[in-house]
């Protein structure tokens, strides 16, 4: 098969764009890569193996260069398999050596590919799996987190992948909690919403402590509770619908879990 046959067989069959076609010839493995429609649209290019600064890449070549879907063997052992084209890899799957998987679109910046657009994240043990737009490496803006036991996070976070800014906390038993978050934790002001959808608290959180909670029962019940600086109760007041009886007791917090003061953890 001549090279003009060739042409000619390809674009008659597969004009379609960004569509790859691999063919045989007498002399090799040649595959079609198409951008657009039209002959002067598209490359083909010659099956093979280059090593350059990124590490060892395997798959279509033009002028001895990545371009198509092929796979990239970085030196520390990282896999990277996607659409090679130029700086970009587009429908990248990024399998690191600690077992932790990225998939998305990566980015050439010096001699690395870099998360760079929409991609996700899954840890290594399997403990949370985070979506979101990156920024050569870097989530950017508001992120969900998928965490191993059923609970999702919506938010902004920090380049450790924990919550971090005024986020939305979905837990797996029904609660929900919208408020301020540092490093993972909850710290600042809150407005936490019970299972039942009748029970709220608005809390004051203190590296990830309750440190003051105000609970409002659907009956119009009213529970406020502070904490010592050891966050262990140290006086609670329970309001009637009326407001009419106040009752303060100084109470430890074995004290209260005996006394069923609070409904839920906090």
């Amino acid at each position: 098969m001549s090279y003009l046959e060739l042409i000619e067989k390809i674009t008659a069959t597969f004009p379609a764009k960004g569509y790859l076609k691999t063919v045989r010839t007498d002399q090799s493995i040649t595959t079609a890569v198409f951008w657009g429609n039209g002959l002067d649209q598209f490359a083909l290019c010659k099956e093979g193996q280059v090593e350059n600064e990124s590490g060892v890449y395997t798959g279509p070549l033009f002028k001895n260069l990545p371009l198509g879907i092929g796979e990239l063997v970085k030196k520390d052992g990282t896999k990277i398999s996607g659409y090679f084209n130029g700086p970009f890899v587009s429908d990248a799957t990024v399998e690191f050596t600690d077992g932790s998987i990225y998939d998305g679109t990566l980015l050439k910046v010096d001699c690395d590919f870099l998360p760079h657009g929409m991609g996700d994240f899954n840890a290594s043990d399997k403990s949370y799996r985070i979506e979101g737009t990156w920024l050569k490496g870097i989530i950017s803006g508001p992120a969900i987190i998928s965490f191993e036991n059923h609970d999702f996070y919506e938010g902004p976070v920090d380049i450790n992948h924990k919550p971090n800014g005024l986020g939305n906390m979905y837990y797996a038993n029904g609660d929900y909690l919208f408020g301020e978050f540092r490093g993972g934790i909850c710290d600042g002001y809150a407005l936490k919403i019970f299972a039942n959808g009748n029970n709220k608290a608005a809390i004051w959180y203190v590296d990830g402590k309750c440190f003051f909670a105000s609970i409002f029962f659907s009956n119009g019940e009213q529970k406020d509770v502070i904490f010592s600086n050891d966050y262990g109760l140290v006086w609670a007041d329970f309001y009637n619908k009326n407001c009419s009886e106040l009752e303060k007791r100084n109470l430890d917090f074995s004290a209260v879990k005996a006394l069923n003061i609070l409904p839920v953890e906090l």
